[in-house]
């Protein structure tokens, strides 16, 4: 087992920077609001697969979770490199997880912005469209 206030502090704070409450942490993974509160103090402690949940919400690595590390991605960059996954396909997953990352800090609006900015420079690149007139719409 863990050192349970250590998981609770980084699940609290991870939880807070997202600004989502007890509550809507613990309806997003079918638990009691109590329970997520146990376990932030550190009177209770996840399973292991409610862990390897939390991480995948938190969108951090196990270690990260565990206290095992200081860097949230470090046991994600550990586990491809172990797999023997090619630095690329770990560029390719990095720059999701950036892509992800940013969705998640912008409004809605902005979001449709760089959407439609991503898809005329997607066409424009892939589908050798030259015509200008169509910067209108971005």
């Amino acid at each position: 087992m863990t050192t349970p206030k250590f998981l609770g502090s980084r699940m609290a704070e991870l939880r807070r920077k997202r600004n989502m409450t007890q509550a809507q942490l613990a309806s997003k993974i079918k638990k009691s609001t109590s329970t997520v509160a146990m376990w932030e103090i550190g009177k209770r402690d996840p399973d292991s697969q409610m862990i390897i949940k939390l991480s995948s919400i938190f969108d951090v690595s196990t270690d990260y979770l565990l206290g095992r590390t200081n860097d949230p991605d470090d046991g994600l960059k550990y586990s491809y490199w172990e797999n023997g996954s090619s630095n690329e396909k770990f560029s390719k997953i990095e720059n999701y997880r950036k892509i992800e990352r940013f969705a998640r800090k912008v409004s809605n609006e902005d979001l449709e912005k760089a959407v439609k900015i991503l898809d005329a420079a997607f066409e424009h690149a892939f589908n050798g469209d030259d015509d200008d007139d169509d910067d209108d719409d971005i």
